[in-house]
């Protein structure tokens, strides 16, 4: 899910279309011309902003959230991060790719990541410092989901449709 604010106030949420993609009517009012706007993204404040103009329309817009605030240890991934050792294991991809296409477009999936970004810090502090909840937590729980998210990708992906 994905929020527009202006001057802190939501003003706007997202409606997925048919392309997977959002769109985003941001409402003003007289007076609004050059107020930033700034995007919430599953709850998590967007590095973009823009500035609000009557009648503009911007097509093309990215919004990317480098790191939650204080948190930079495990980028968004924490736990599967944390079990593997690094960010750039191959099955932390089909983690984010089932966030991205499955999750974050339903407004109950936005919120489960929403919840996940702000319990899992701790929890993958703890695990990765303990070999054996590093073990357990990926041979239990962190692999036999990607092995489901594997198995099921062409039901639930971009490209399997």
């Amino acid at each position: 899910m994905v929020e527009a604010l202006v001057d802190g106030v939501k003003k706007a949420e997202t409606t997925v279309n048919a392309e997977s993609g959002y769109e985003l009517l941001v409402p003003g009012e007289v007076g609004d011309d050059g107020k930033i706007v700034s995007f919430k993204v599953a709850g998590v404040l967007a590095d973009q902003t823009a500035a609000w103009a009557s009648g503009e329309t911007d097509y093309d817009f990215d919004l990317t959230i480098a790191a939650l605030p204080g948190e930079s240890l495990f980028p968004f991934c924490f736990i599967a991060t944390a079990v593997y050792g690094t960010d750039k294991a191959k099955e932390i991809d089909i983690l984010r790719e089932f966030r991205d296409v499955v999750l974050l477009p339903s407004g109950l999936g936005a919120e489960l990541v929403s919840l996940y970004y702000k319990i899992s810090p701790p929890i993958a502090e703890v695990i990765s410092q303990h070999n054996f909840l590093r073990t357990a937590v990926r041979v239990g729980f962190v692999d036999p989901i990607v092995a489901i998210l594997n198995w099921s990708y062409a039901l639930w992906s971009e490209r399997g449709r």
